[in-house]
């Protein structure tokens, strides 16, 4: 025979689940909730040091003895509590400590796996008798009952199966149960011999109660020796009955409310009725937990729901294959009435042009939808094309179902309006730049026929003229140049894949007199191979030429921009870093405004029209990407920088039904 320690191991439960599996028996193993103890058991039912057992390896034999180290509640051997005392222990005994059932096993030899039939094991407790045999335990019926409760389950219902499992194995004279609700008035369940009854029938020891609510401890009240006189501090209740109990429902360190039982005049409690009062608590207030915390997440939902249900804009939550979980009812109206729950999104696109892939969606972050035409015409009284702008954000918790949510935003009118003013200042511009163009060639005849002229001051006054009459043809010509952007976009885009140096050196050679005018001087710092964009050409060689044309507008003479390329999984990031003075503070939210200019001094001769920055951050937008700006960038104050980020692969816009702006863009142009 091995040692003893190598044949006995203990294994801690409770309500039936595994808490401590497989402690080997050597010498001694101390139990309780202290954490200095070899086993730990985190209950209030336990004592710091509750109980130990002693292995004794004597010739022939190896007795294990259990001893309770004096513990509140006593450890309780085959229906007996033992308080302060050490029994010998069996593998056929039933051991609890507390809330926890402890099993000692004796396994001489820990390799044999022999068939059922040949293991000696005695039936303690069965969680489903036979109809024909009556469970030798009727409480480890009722605790088995209550942990059996399927939840979440209402507080009158848990207290109810409760008190109706008590009546059925406690002599009682009252029973009274009380849960507070955290939001809503306390359940209080009563009982008497008689059956249920009005709280206003039973006495209830109010002492005893407040006193289990104030400190959270159970208390076993005795009064069978009290005789006739008792102490001055008994209130009327305690001085009638003989004993009763009293268990507080705790969960967290709160106290929600009591379990009492008073006894019959004919019994006394014991510390085992306690013990078996205190398992009833602990199965409540895990029924009662479970049922709040349901409660809540209900609760939550429903403001959830109501939140979306209230908001104009439409959100759509989508899992990691963007596949519709919940959308609320704005969304289910943008999408014609469908039901969208199941869907992937590019499923439910269907009626929306777009400018994305799903893979490059959530690096965006913003996109744009727009309906298909219908086919309806551009006549006068056609109904204003619906488009939306959309933003995602991603659940970074990863603690719920969805993924990414969805908010879609309309825009339409917002956009009709923006067209209209194009529209406007296109037909303003073609008819201001017709007189300015006979302005510019008079001016010029006078100037050739007058340069004999001796008097300096009429001569620089007429420079002055055809400088002035230059500068407003270019900004009118910018005017027409913008607009006619504008009317391009969804239209006229020619999309292709292009190499991002090309595009830049395009910029760099439209911006060349402006750069050797100021003596600026632009590196870039490309990796290895030629990074590829898709897009219109024309319009994204806009986009770098008006950032070119600001850093060098903006920038100090014989300064330096550098242009940096990051090739990300599915986006690239374009950086362009100056040395110039900076943005000045307040500017910053202002930038990107339609003819808003940054002019500090206030002078008016601020180069430009206040429409390159604008017209980049929309171009860029139609291609599914993000123009952001910061500055300054150096800790002096200095430097702005500027990045473009643009989706590697896109898809193509759709070649959409053109307004009548078109036909005015096509009239300029053949104007000028």
């Amino acid at each position: 025979m091995g040692k003893a320690g190598d044949r006995f191991e203990l294994r801690f439960y409770q309500s039936g689940a595994l808490v401590v599996d497989a402690v080997p028996l050597r010498a001694t193993v101390t139990v309780g909730r202290s954490p200095e103890n070899a086993v730990v058991l985190q209950h209030k039912s336990v004592s710091r040091r509750h109980a130990t057992f002693v292995l004794e390896d004597q010739e022939g034999s190896a007795p294990v003895k259990l001893r309770d180290e004096g513990s509140t509640n006593g450890s309780i051997v085959n229906g007996r509590c033992v308080r302060g005392e050490t029994v010998e222990v069996r593998p056929t005994d039933t051991i609890q400590l507390g809330v926890f059932q402890v099993e000692l096993l004796d396994r001489p030899d820990q390799d044999s796996r022999g068939p059922l039939a040949e293991i000696e094991a005695k039936v303690v407790y069965e969680t489903l008798p036979s109809k024909a045999w009556r469970h030798p335990n009727q409480r480890l019926w009722i605790l088995s009952e209550l942990a059996s409760l399927a939840a979440p389950v209402s507080a009158p219902a848990i207290l109810g199966a409760t008190a109706r499992g008590l009546a059925a194995c406690l002599p009682f004279e009252v029973l009274y149960l009380q849960l507070e609700e955290p939001l809503g008035k306390p359940t209080i369940v009563t009982l008497t011999p008689r059956g249920p009854c009005s709280p206003a029938e039973v006495r209830v020891s109010r002492e005893l109660v407040e006193k289990c609510l104030r400190e959270g401890v159970a208390i076993l009240a005795d009064n069978s020796e009290l005789g006739a006189t008792p102490g001055d501090g008994e209130t009327a209740a305690l001085r009638t009955l003989r004993s009763a109990l009293c268990v507080p429902l705790s969960s967290y360190g709160r106290h929600f409310g009591v379990i009492y039982a008073s006894s019959p005049l004919d019994v006394v409690y014991t510390p085992e009725d306690l013990q078996f009062l205190i398992l009833a608590a602990s199965h409540v207030m895990q029924k009662g937990a479970t049922t709040r915390a349901f409660q809540m997440l209900q609760a939550g939902k429903r403001k959830l729901e109501a939140v979306l249900a209230s908001l104009q804009e439409g959100v759509l939550l989508v899992d990691q294959d963007f596949r519709v979980l919940e959308a609320n009812p704005a969304a289910v109206k943008i999408f014609g009435g469908a039901d969208l729950v199941g869907r992937r999104l590019d499923e439910a696109l269907g009626g929306f042009s777009y400018h994305f892939t799903l893979e490059t969606l959530p690096a965006q972050g913003s996109f744009q939808l727009e309906e298909h035409d219908r086919g309806e015409g551009a006549g006068r009284g056609r109904a204003v094309r619906k488009v939306f702008a959309g933003t995602v954000s991603q659940n970074t918790a990863g603690d719920a179902a969805w993924r990414y949510a969805l908010c879609l935003r309309d825009v339409s009118q917002t956009q009709h309006v923006e067209r209209l003013k194009c529209v406007f200042v296109n037909r303003l511009a073609h008819k201001i730049i017709t007189p300015l163009t006979v302005v510019c060639a008079t001016n010029e005849l006078v100037t050739s026929h007058l340069e004999r002229l001796v008097d300096p001051e009429l001569r620089d006054v007429l420079h002055q003229s055809l400088r002035h009459a230059a500068r407003c043809v270019e900004l009118v010509r910018k005017f027409v140049d913008c607009t006619a952007v504008s009317f391009k976009h969804g239209a006229g885009m020619k999309w292709a894949e292009h190499r991002l140096e090309e595009l830049l050196d395009g910029a760099a050679c439209a911006c060349a007199p402006l750069l050797e005018e100021k003596g600026f001087r632009v590196r870039t710092l490309f990796p290895t191979g030629s990074a590829m964009v898709q897009g219109d050409r024309e319009l994204l060689g806009l986009v770098f030429q008006h950032v070119l044309e600001n850093a060098v507008k903006f920038g100090r003479p014989g300064g330096t921009l550098m242009v940096g390329v990051e090739e990300r999984e599915v986006v690239l990031k374009l950086s362009f870093l100056d040395d110039g003075p900076g943005i000045p503070p307040g500017e910053m939210e202002h930038l990107g405004q339609l003819l808003y200019q940054v002019d500090p001094e206030d002078t008016g001769e601020v180069p430009g029209a206040g429409m390159g920055l604008w017209l980049a951050q929309q171009i860029v937008q139609w291609h599914a990407g993000e123009l952001k700006l910061r500055s300054p960038v150096s800790p002096e104050g200095t430097g702005t920088l500027v990045e473009v980020i643009l989706p590697r692969k896109a898809t193509a816009p759709p070649r959409a039904e053109v307004s009548d702006a078109t036909g005015v863009y096509d009239s300029v142009a053949r104007g000028l």
